[in-house]
């Protein structure tokens, strides 16, 4: 719509009346009436708090009893009147009035509150009483609430999606079943951020998530096995902001590529551009509504969508197939009129045909397609920014080049042109100079084969001779060379000062052993399973003010602690781990075919072995040492096992122990693949954990002089 180009759309919501309230990014409320002109506005004023909404963003908007509407801010939850010309700050008993307020659903005399990190909420609107809505272990799936909708299979209850997966909610129950991310499964989602949510008339639930495309959930509750929709299936976007139902049943897709029209029977996509109309590629999250009319409005960024089902034609147009240029061994020729074949001569050597489509309404989107009949088996496809039929060194003979083109939904047109070429042959390739060629290399042949075969059986008796004299000789140094080969390979191996394995080992075993791992977890996961104790936890210890050791009591007592601090660790890890001298005083310890969810009690048993135990100097004098311990697992995220190297995880795990060192030492700190689970905290793509005050380490990982990039909170 030309009238709000430049206006970012977050919300639109259409009132009984026939007016639609358009929430925008930083610029309040507009007011439209069913014929679509402005008939009032609510302007955000930041000094009246109260009274004028923020300058921030319009996340959600919900129909009051009396006519007025429920807006969800950034900055807290307001109430406006019918008129829309009064607005006033909702102030809700326990929560903090600036709070925000990402998703609102009305429900006769109750409100239903989704917060951005305090989870569910209810508010009667008779008595004005809001309350945190109570549910059983283990509650939602995440308390960051980003979209809400009833549940039209069983009445009072809710479908609440969240940052990580999707919650169906009986709140008479206090109940819960969660949808998380994972493979494919009957209670698995392709993503973890739900942006929308979309009950059709069969009782299907469509989940659209931020970069997991559409989940279609079947009817009966829900349960089953849902079908997935992503770029594969033809979304222009991996990302779906919002779904809408039309009056046919059809359902369509906002994405941050265009829009999408879906067959709600055969679940065929049909992507929608500018060729189609749609001018503004990206659009809102949840910012989407069907009118009184039938007319579906989609909010994006810089201004808003309006669609009419009824008039979307399919694109019926077949085009034809142009030739535009035609290089014979690099240079261009007339096509001709095709009446007769077009001639390689033997010093071309190449043939090159352009060729293009009629359809120039989105030329980016066509299809092209070449096949050589006589030298290739199938079409081979060609893509619109190279639309080139190339060969080479091609046989003498006869072919014919076949050409076909796609109209802009990749229809293929009824005219398939057909190119007779013809390859002359050089003289080389004459039948008469290769008869030549093999009579006179046959006999050729035969005469070098016996000269040969002269010289073969006297070199094998010289040769008989030296090998029974260099036999004797080589078996004589064969044992001690085996015996000094395994000392090397044995103290290429081991550190020297602490017995334990070095770097070399590690490189030489860990490819092997993580590949072991993966493959293990990947058959259990296709047999339907949880896999258990498949995998890699990497720690790296560093003893803590080591130097200050060295300088007070010398480079020997600085040994001592060393080989008695690997003893300890030793001590705490499994026959199975691993232990390896990683450099000065650092070590690193590689727990195998283990569980993750047992790093952090792994870290605190080698913390406590460290700290809880003078070390022994040759003397006898004793000293008080602690170390200070980072890790994080492998693999990292179970939705990209092997996104990351081994050496990556242990540059995180080295990121934690800088965090652990700058806590205060003594410590360790976990790092792990985000979003979090409560108890652990945020900090940019990773969710840390550690037995020191998470505010603290939180705050190291953000320095300025963290290894690595700079970390943002998320």
């Amino acid at each position: 719509d030309a009238r709000f180009i430049g206006t970012e759309i977050s919300w639109i919501q259409p009132m009984p009346d026939g007016r639609i309230w358009l929430g925008t990014h930083k610029s309040g409320v507009d007011i439209l009436d069913a014929s679509g002109a402005r008939v009032g506005a609510l302007r955000p004023d930041a000094g009246h708090p109260e009274s004028a909404l923020p300058a921030d963003l319009v996340l959600a908007m919900a129909p009051a009893p009396d006519g007025g509407v429920f807006i969800g801010t950034k900055r807290g939850l307001y109430r406006a009147d019918a008129g829309g010309r009064r607005v006033a700050r909702v102030a809700l008993t326990g929560r903090d009035p600036s709070a925000s307020v990402w998703a609102l659903l009305a429900d006769g005399d109750t409100l239903w509150i989704g917060g951005q990190t305090d989870g569910l909420w209810r508010l009667d609107l008779k008595g004005g009483q809001a309350e945190p809505v109570a549910l059983d272990a283990p509650g939602l799936s995440d308390q960051r609430v980003t979209v809400l909708a009833h549940d039209p299979s069983q009445p009072g209850r809710l479908w609440v999606g969240t940052r990580y997966g999707l919650n169906q909610v009986d709140p008479a129950r206090r109940s819960v079943t969660r949808w998380l991310p994972g493979p494919a499964g009957s209670r698995s989602l392709s993503a973890g951020f739900i942006t929308t949510l979309l009950s059709d008339t069969r009782g299907r639930l469509w989940v659209g998530s931020y970069g997991g495309g559409i989940d279609l959930l079947p009817a009966a509750d829900g349960d089953g096995r849902p079908q997935r929709l992503g770029l594969a299936e033809g979304l222009p976007d991996s990302t779906v902001n919002a779904l809408l139902s039309d009056q046919q049943g059809n359902i369509w897709a906002s994405t941050d590529n265009g829009l999408a029209r879906i067959d709600p029977n055969s679940l065929a996509v049909l992507a929608l551009r500018r060729a189609e109309g749609v001018v503004f590629p990206t659009y809102w999250t949840a910012s989407a509504a069907r009118t009184e009319r039938g007319e579906l409005l989609f909010g994006g960024g810089g201004g808003m969508t309006i669609v009419q089902p009824d008039q979307l034609q399919a694109w019926a147009y077949r085009p034809r197939v142009l030739i535009s240029d035609v290089k014979l061994g690099g240079q261009s020729v007339p096509v001709g009129d095709g009446s007769g074949p077009l001639i390689v001569r033997p010093e071309a050597n190449s043939l090159a045909v352009e060729f293009s489509s009629s359809d120039f309404s989105a030329p980016e989107r066509n299809r092209f397609a070449f096949r050589l009949e006589g030298y290739d088996r199938d079409w081979i496809a060609a893509d619109p920014s190279h639309r080139l039929a190339t060969y080479a060194n091609l046989p003498p003979g006869d072919y014919r080049l076949h050409l076909r083109a796609s109209n802009r939904d990749g229809q293929w047109g009824e005219q398939v042109l057909a190119l007779p070429v013809r390859v002359l042959p050089a003289w080389h390739q004459t039948w008469g100079f290769r008869a030549a060629a093999v009579l006179g290399l046959g006999l050729l042949l035969r005469a070098a084969m016996r000269v040969r075969t002269r010289l073969l059986h006297r070199r094998q008796r010289e040769l008989e001779r030296k090998v029974r004299q260099r036999t004797a000789e080589l078996e004589a140094l064969h044992a001690a060379l085996e015996e000094k080969s395994a000392q090397l390979q044995r103290s290429s191996l081991t550190d020297p000062l602490t017995g334990l394995h070095n770097r070399r080992f590690l490189t030489e075993h860990i490819e092997q052993d993580l590949a072991a791992s993966l493959r293990r977890a990947q058959e259990v996961r296709a047999a339907g399973g949880q896999p258990l104790d498949t995998d890699c936890v990497f720690l790296l210890v560093d003893l803590d003010a080591f130097k200050r050791i060295n300088d007070r009591y010398g480079h020997a007592a600085g040994d001592a602690v060393l080989v008695q601090f690997g003893a300890r660790l030793r001590g705490v890890l499994r026959e199975s781990d691993y232990l390896v001298r990683w450099g000065g005083e650092e070590f690193l310890a590689v727990a195998r075919d283990t569980d993750r969810l047992r790093a952090e009690e792994l870290a605190e048993r080698m913390r406590t072995a460290v700290a809880d135990k003078p070390f022994g100097l040759d003397d006898g004098r004793e000293l008080a040492v602690s170390c200070s311990i980072g890790f994080a697992c492998m693999p990292f995220d179970f939705d990209r096992p092997q996104a990351r190297s081994w050496q990556q995880i242990i540059n995180i795990a080295d990121l934690g122990l800088y965090a652990a060192k700058r806590s205060g030492r003594n410590a360790w700190v976990g790092m792990h693949a985000g979003p979090c689970a409560p108890g652990r905290t945020q900090v940019g793509e990773f969710c840390v954990t550690s037995n020191r005050e998470l505010e603290v380490v939180a705050a190291a990982l953000r320095s300025p002089a963290a290894p690595g990039a700079v970390l943002e909170e998320g």
